[in-house]
């Protein structure tokens, strides 16, 4: 028997603002991979627990279920890629973990978590958008490598 062995994000959030420019790119190229940055990106709407307990409609249920377990892997994705030794993480995991609501979004609700992140993190000026988008573009990836990793 194989022994379970738990993988850590390579891409872990310190909490840091200057790392929060290549955090969000790689989450998101994570997300895009994982067919879950629909919902971070809100081009989907993910429904709160009791709109989804009251749905009759057989079709809309199971779209409705589909955006439930994208959620769930974005948001759990988002859990896990903090990095809580330091103080900042610890900040960080805070804002994520603070989009967990018992009676509308028990499980998280991704696209709140990333608003909360982005909110917080995103660079506000356009000298700091066109050093990302530098850093953006300096980014490559090496033959045989794992993009999802």
């Amino acid at each position: 028997m194989s022994e379970y062995k738990e993988r850590t994000p390579q891409f872990q959030f310190s909490g840091e603002p200057e790392d929060y420019d290549t955090f969000g790119l790689k989450y998101i190229a994570r997300a895009s991979i994982k067919r879950s940055d629909g919902v971070i990106t809100g081009e989907v709407t993910l429904q709160t627990k009791p709109e989804m307990d009251a749905e009759t409609d057989a079709a809309k249920i199971k779209e409705d279920k589909e955006i439930s377990e994208m959620n769930i892997k974005a948001f759990s994705g988002l859990m896990i890629s903090m990095k809580t030794d330091m103080t900042e993480g610890k900040v960080a995991f805070n804002l994520v973990a603070g989009s967990r609501d018992k009676v509308n979004y028990p499980k998280g609700n991704a696209k709140e978590a990333w608003d909360k992140l982005k909110d917080e993190y995103e660079p506000e000026t356009i000298t700091s958008y066109i050093k990302m988008k530098s850093k953006l573009n300096k980014c490559h990836l090496e033959k045989f490598a794992n993009p999802a990793s």
